[in-house]
């Protein structure tokens, strides 16, 4: 992705949520301050 180029909130969440998801399978999952860090 280019630096330039910025994601939509959709877009932001989608990964937060693929992230999250992510780290649920291995029994970690992300907290709500780790999902606002990324979110910010």
């Amino acid at each position: 992705m280019n630096k330039n180029q910025k994601l939509t909130e959709e877009e932001i969440q989608a990964r937060i949520r693929e992230v999250n998801g992510t780290m649920a399978q291995e029994g970690m999952p992300l907290t709500k301050e780790l999902k606002q860090k990324l979110y910010d």
